[in-house]
């Protein structure tokens, strides 16, 4: 590799890693401002999120936390020895432990008022016990 080309390289890698580090960042401020605009997130706000269909505004937003924010707590949750959801159904996709939370919340109310973090814990300890 010749001199100039190797400076070329080096200055194309360092600006994509730049532009990584700025989509990263932009989607992560867009993610945190349509979730800082509803206040503290409860079980309603998870359901809100979780039950947003394609073609609605901000689906994709919502999608993303949503699933980002269950895989986050059931990682959080097994790790403690709380829920026993792999252990109970290990081929269950993220997709069927979304719907287990939207039913949990649709079928005790309460729950809408609740954090988001406890939600889960509830609807995953409840639905997957562990023994």
């Amino acid at each position: 590799m010749t001199n100039q080309s190797s400076q070329f390289y080096t200055s194309h890698h360092k600006e994509v890693k730049i532009l990584k580090y700025l989509l990263i960042i932009t989607i992560s401020l867009c993610l945190a401002s349509t979730v800082s605009q509803a206040g503290p997130y409860n079980g309603s706000n998870l359901l809100e999120a979780c039950s947003a269909e394609k073609g609605e505004p901000y689906f994709d937003q919502n999608s993303a936390y949503c699933l980002g924010y269950i895989v986050a707590s059931t990682g959080h949750l097994g790790s403690l020895g709380h829920s026993c959801h792999s252990s109970k159904n290990p081929s269950a996709s993220l997709g069927e432990i979304k719907n287990v939370i939207i039913d949990y919340v649709e079928n005790h109310p309460k729950t809408k008022k609740l954090d988001a973090h406890e939600v889960v814990f509830q609807a995953l300890t409840k639905t997957y016990p562990c023994k």
